[in-house]
């Protein structure tokens, strides 16, 4: 999906596996959630061989799940962005991962299995950032790129947060079982 202006989705969504021909599953423009939207492949590319790179934003009250090694891969030189408002979560077994920038101000829930967040090597003046809610029900969240924990960001349950690079946190952030 290319071009320019903004496609918002009310209902389901789903992104699978690669259709008959192999093709992966490209954003290279504004996608907006305002429902429920499933990724199970691990081919959703955003912002491939764009400049002005692609943006997938979960708007408040939208579900964002990733499934099973579901990835959200970000090869192209733009700013590419994965944007929460609502909720992200991550279910089923094995890794999934995004590879693009992640500004948070929703809720992230890990219910099982790893969801690793990979900051994208080609767009390195944007960094992950959190202002709200995540949720280790029982999996885990693996931080492998610089990632900042703004005011009012609450980590919550029994999960484990895997902190491989920099996690910057600022004044009045509550982390529960540290």
């Amino acid at each position: 999906m290319d071009g320019t202006g903004i496609s918002i989705v009310n209902g389901q969504l789903t992104i699978a596996e690669r259709n008959p021909f192999f093709q992966v599953s490209r954003l290279q423009r504004v996608l907006e959630n305002n429902g429920n939207a499933l990724v199970s492949s691990n081919d959703f590319v955003v912002g491939e061989n764009s400049s002005t790179g692609g943006l997938l934003r979960n708007l408040p009250g939208a579900t964002l799940t990733l499934e099973g090694s579901a990835a959200i891969a970000a090869p192209g030189p733009g700013p590419n962005l994965v944007d929460n408002q609502g909720t992200m979560i991550r279910m089923g077994s094995g890794t999934s991962r995004i590879d693009a920038s992640l500004d948070n101000s929703g809720t992230i829930r890990v219910t099982a299995g790893r969801l690793q967040l990979n900051r994208s090597s080609t767009f390195s003046t944007a960094s992950t950032t959190n202002s709200g809610a995540i949720e280790l029900d029982s999996g885990q969240l693996q931080l492998t790129a610089p990632v900042s924990f703004d005011a009012g960001t609450t980590v919550t349950g029994s999960g484990l947060l895997d902190v491989r690079s920099t996690l910057t946190v600022s004044e009045d952030v509550a982390v529960e079982n540290l």
